[in-house]
């Protein structure tokens, strides 16, 4: 019967996802024909719910959210309690932030934990912490914050044996531990919480292409932060090719920010390119994050601004780059998000130096350096001093050494 063909397909929609991205969309188009053509039944608002993450994160943002929102309404009048984890997994993770400030998905992650274990289905519970522990490292929080309430997601996911789950969030956790300055070499995720080199081989056994994902885009945005652009160029291309593996969450559209940044400093500074021979790649991620900016300006608007200065500064159109970053500034300093704040305080220091301004360089210097002190990015702090010493000039000389303990 039709109810039975949606529970297998709800069944097998995770390893599908996991493994087999390029059949995810197949899965959902079947289950949405399904709903069509013998009318709506318990599952069907999974199968919604499926439908407008597929549309969120091909550009048809509005559709998809309403579909999303649909999906939440069927699965209160159906009181279908065994899939209300899934539905509100599939809707905060995958769909709500292309339309909402990203930062409300956090309380719907810990509700979906609860709602999760209640009911028994502690996979799902777990898909919920596994993001949760990543969408605050991506939104900004103080990274010894992040580090504790990580921490207690990651024992609730060893306690239940989710083990897809918990992998995935240790390398999150140890990403934070390298940015705070607590692993043997800060380019490599091998530390106390995970080890890049043995996973790398089991997940490539197993064709985990959402796990791969993760771990592409964490060493992208690692060797990103330390400056290693080159590798982290390296690193965003072999994420490419696992990008439909993390279709409708919040880390594809941080791929796209990443990835831009890191192909935009390989170009030495006032490159002076002409616009018009920008590489597609770079291109193609500044429409992406614009168009997702008119939907979800809190998370994106400032990104925009970044890649469009960053435009700037390699095509030597100084006016431009100048708008930009400071819009950038101000943008982020609305959300609150402390990383990207000292990032792009970074890059507009990076920017005037590059043209000979050195007093307002060591203004912004200063600045990105205070602000990764205060996201706890300590051993990135201690690369801009080791750097820049003689531009952080409005910082007493022995506090340096104070933070350095």
């Amino acid at each position: 019967s039709e109810i039975r063909a949606m529970e297998i397909l709800t069944i097998i929609i995770p390893p599908v996802y996991i493994v087999r991205p390029q059949l995810f969309p197949l899965v959902v188009a079947k289950m949405v024909h399904l709903c069509l053509q013998y009318g709506n039944c318990a599952l069907s608002a999974y199968a919604y719910a499926l439908y407008g993450l597929l549309l969120c994160s091909s550009e048809n943002i509005e559709t998809g959210y309403q579909l999303g929102k649909l999906a939440l309404e069927l699965q209160e009048q159906f009181d279908a309690q065994e899939i209300k984890s899934k539905v509100s997994f599939l809707f905060n993770n995958m769909v709500r932030h292309w339309r909402e400030p990203a930062i409300t998905t956090l309380e719907h992650f810990l509700q979906g934990i609860q709602s999760g274990i209640e009911v028994g289905d502690v996979e799902h519970a777990c898909f919920h912490a596994k993001y949760y522990c990543i969408y605050l490292f991506l939104l900004g929080e103080p990274l010894p914050t992040v580090e504790a309430k990580s921490s207690k997601q990651i024992e609730m996911i060893a306690h239940f044996k989710q083990d897809f789950q918990l992998n995935y969030a240790r390398i999150w956790h140890q990403l934070n531990l390298n940015l705070q300055g607590q692993a043997t070499d800060k380019l490599l995720l091998i530390g106390k919480s995970f080890d890049e080199s043995e996973m790398l081989v089991k997940w490539q056994e197993e064709n985990n292409a959402t796990s791969l994902f993760a771990l592409y885009l964490a060493k992208l945005i690692l060797c990103y932060f330390f400056q290693d652009y080159q590798q982290a160029v390296v690193y965003g291309r072999q994420g490419k090719q696992y990008l439909s593996a993390s279709i409708g969450t919040m880390c594809f559209g941080e791929y796209y920010f990443y990835y831009g940044l890191a192909m935009l400093a390989t170009y030495p500074p006032q490159a002076k390119i002409q616009s018009i021979n920008l590489p597609e790649d770079i291109v193609d991620c500044q429409q992406k994050i614009q168009h997702w900016a008119s939907y979800a300006p809190d998370h994106y608007q400032h990104k925009y601004e970044l890649i469009s200065a960053e435009i700037a500064r390699v095509c030597g159109d100084r006016e431009q780059a100048d708008l930009h970053y400071d819009r950038a500034i101000a943008e982020v300093k609305k959300v609150g998000y402390l990383h990207l704040s000292a990032l792009a305080e970074e890059l507009t220091a990076e920017f005037y130096l590059s043209i000979g301004r050195l007093k307002i360089a060591s203004y912004y210097l200063t600045d990105a350096y205070q602000g990764y002190l205060q996201w706890g990015a300590v051993a990135k702090a201690g690369e801009l001093e080791s750097k820049y010493l003689n531009l952080l000039n409005c910082i007493p000389k022995q506090e340096f050494v104070a933070n350095r303990d």
